[in-house]
């Protein structure tokens, strides 16, 4: 991708033909995630800059994912960076995702990386996540949704307001050398790093480091 602004709103459909041998990437052709940024205002309707539906065998690497907003900010304004909906196999390396600072990212609606539906195998990894409610988080509609295979590594989530990831009823997850930074905790709820609740199968959380500013949660 060459280097630029690009004011776009993007759902990437499934694509045929894709498979563990025959993958696509996008990538910043300078290697340089603040050379390329994808960015618009999200809406109450569709609330992404990125939206995934039913992808696999997907990389996206050097690539800044920006969520601005306009007008007067809520509580519940939107704000969501990414969402990846029954999706497999996609990857994420070396991205920023950004939502706009200040009070945007006190909205419950301002997550950088949200999963719906099934989403197995997501590999997500040396990225910076950056001033959101929650920097990642699965979203669960039906109890048959089927959210498994994540690796979470060598990522920086700083001056999130709530969570830095949020996971329940996820199989086989690695959450592994993290650094988690808070911001300002949003309307008086205690921040934490990492949350799981209803998690089977295997899980590893290792070698994270976690700075609260209400010294409160590190994993729950």
């Amino acid at each position: 991708v060459a280097p630029g602004t690009y004011n776009e709103q993007i759902v990437m459909p499934a694509i045929n033909g894709l498979d563990s041998l025959n993958t696509i990437t996008f990538r910043s052709s300078t290697g340089n995630a603040e050379d390329v940024v994808v960015t618009c205002v999200p809406t109450d309707t569709e609330n992404y800059v990125l939206k995934l539906e039913g992808v696999h065998n997907v990389f996206f690497e050097d690539i800044t994912f920006y969520a601005n907003a306009i007008g007067t900010i809520k509580s519940t304004t939107p704000g969501n960076v990414v969402v990846v909906e029954n999706c497999e196999d996609v990857t994420f390396t070396g991205n920023m995702f950004k939502v706009k600072g200040g009070t945007l990212s006190n909205s419950t609606k301002a997550n950088a990386v949200v999963l719906t539906g099934s989403v197995v195998g997501l590999l997500f990894q040396n990225n910076i996540v950056d001033s959101c409610y929650v920097g990642i988080q699965n979203s669960i509609s039906d109890l048959s949704d089927n959210v498994a295979d994540l690796v979470i590594k060598n990522n920086i989530f700083r001056n999130f307001t709530f969570r830095g990831t949020s996971f329940r009823r996820v199989a086989d997850v690695d959450i592994v050398k993290n650094m988690f930074l808070s911001g300002s905790t949003a309307n008086a709820k205690p921040l934490t790093g990492i949350y799981l609740t209803e998690h089977y199968g295997s899980f590893d959380v290792l070698q994270n480091v976690v700075t609260l500013v209400d010294n409160r949660n590190g994993l729950k």
